[in-house]
């Protein structure tokens, strides 16, 4: 899609004049564009490296020009699904208010069939928005993604917007999820690989639960196994 015709879709999503259907699509078109656009400049990017790296090391200078302009591109990209999922988030009251759950589900692309199975998600806490575009996962454009004749692991554009907005938050805040490692968690138990200050690579086993004779119970810490040693 030509760059005249992308920033017409964000002037018309961003009036907020304008009917809020045709501001919701008009951010569909757009994010669906951002999308096709970020896997053409991948698959161009790999064509790309596998014919300078036959060249190499003549070629090195070339192939680091094509990599900065790759992550130049890929940056702006995910910029613009951040940015995106933001707002939808940031309006979800305002989009809810403003939209029944069959306006919204028809907007995005909600087969019929799995509207039933929609409203019981956003039933809950997550509300329409954050129901049918984070926590469903697959709602948006359903009749691709949840009806066996697709890959499911596919999303529709807006989806994909919120789930970046995750992404980027996840990246920034660390500690606002539970440790997955730790005794309780989905990977407690299983070993993991450390990077030392020096440098060098270390995997740590999970702690080992001796049962006594007598009854008791100790946990025994096992320090960290450099590999390669």
């Amino acid at each position: 899609m030509k760059g005249a015709t992308l920033h017409r879709l964000i002037d018309i999503y961003a009036d907020s004049r304008r009917n809020l259907r045709v501001r919701l699509a008009a951010l569909r078109m757009f994010v669906r564009a951002v999308c096709a656009d970020r896997n053409t400049s991948f698959a161009e990017y790999r064509q790309m490296c596998r014919r300078l790296l036959k060249g190499m090391p003549f070629t090195e200078q070339a192939l680091e020009r094509e990599r900065a302009a790759y992550l130049d591109r890929t940056r702006a990209a995910r910029q613009a699904m951040e940015e995106s999922g933001a707002w939808l988030i940031g309006n979800s009251a305002m989009i809810e208010q403003a939209l029944s759950f069959d306006d919204l589900c028809d907007l995005l692309g909600v087969n019929h069939a799995h509207r039933a199975e929609a409203a019981e998600v956003c039933a809950g806490d997550a509300g329409v928005v954050g129901g049918l575009l984070w926590i469903g996962g697959e709602f948006e454009d359903s009749a691709d993604h949840k009806s066996g004749r697709s890959n499911r692991g596919n999303t529709g554009p807006l989806t994909a917007a919120v789930q970046n907005l995750f992404q980027k938050f996840l990246l920034e805040n660390p500690s606002a999820i539970p440790d997955p490692f730790a005794p309780g968690g989905p990977f407690y138990g299983v070993p993991r690989q450390e990077m030392a200050p020096n440098g060098t690579v270390q995997i740590r086993r999970p702690a080992l639960t001796v049962h006594s004779q007598d009854g008791s119970i100790r946990t025994v810490e096992r320090k960290p196994e450099v590999i390669g040693e």
